[in-house]
């Protein structure tokens, strides 16, 4: 029975993502992601200024642990949870951000914000 059979698909999917090198992935798929990581970034800093970050920063500033990764187009770090939330409200508070078509999401902002929070809190 595969392990997709027994439902570890989690385990299938970090023993595929650690055996991956970047010269497996097609060039149209590194176009790609090179779009949405640009994107992202812009549509966060377009919407990093707004009132609602502002606010979303008051409240939950206070419960921020040690200030390890940056908020998009502004000044003030925090915590990676929070890092990730904030960016990625940012980057969605104009729906301007990225979207695949064939499942109307917006894929980018749920997982490039926690990237990024994860990798400099971690230094990667």
């Amino acid at each position: 029975m595969s392990d997709l059979k027994r439902g570890n698909f989690e385990t299938c999917l970090a023993q595929f993502a650690s055996a991956l090198s970047i010269d497996d992935i097609p060039l149209e798929i590194l176009h790609e992601a090179k779009r949405s990581i640009l994107n992202i970034i812009g549509t966060a800093f377009a919407g990093c200024q707004e009132l609602a970050i502002d606010k979303a920063l008051g409240v939950m500033t206070s419960y921020s642990g040690a200030a390890a990764s940056s908020l998009i187009g502004r000044s003030e770090r925090c915590d990676p949870s929070l890092a990730a939330f904030v960016n990625a409200m940012a980057a969605n508070i104009f729906d301007y951000d990225d979207n695949h078509p064939a499942t109307i999401i917006h894929p980018s902002a749920p997982l490039f914000p926690a990237l990024l929070a994860h990798s400099e809190a971690h230094s990667i």
